[in-house]
């Protein structure tokens, strides 16, 4: 019986050390986005009204963070190999 408990427990805290990495690279990804985002809109801000600042630190926040969506899918998908050529199945190599 204690045996099962201490499989449990290390099972319990590998996936509480999983949650925690998530979040902390969620936290991470946030953090990046919204700074560029200030940086975007400051600039524009300075270069013309602060109206278009603000739009323009909001587009730069989602387009930040979606390049960073897509990201998540290709490494959790895997980036397109190339197509591997099938043998021929009608004449099989002869040995």
């Amino acid at each position: 019986m204690n045996r099962w408990i201490k499989e449990l427990k290390n099972v319990l805290v590998a996936i509480a050390a999983l949650g925690f990495l998530a979040l902390v690279w969620l936290f991470l990804t946030q953090v990046i986005a919204i700074a560029f985002a200030v940086l975007i809109g400051f600039i524009v801000t300075v270069s013309s009204e602060w109206k278009s600042g603000l739009l323009a630190g909001i587009i730069a926040y989602a387009l930040v963070m979606k390049v960073a969506w897509y990201l998540e899918i290709y490494d959790m998908i895997g980036f397109p190999a190339k197509k591997r050529t099938k043998p021929d199945r009608q004449n099989p190599p002869s040995s």
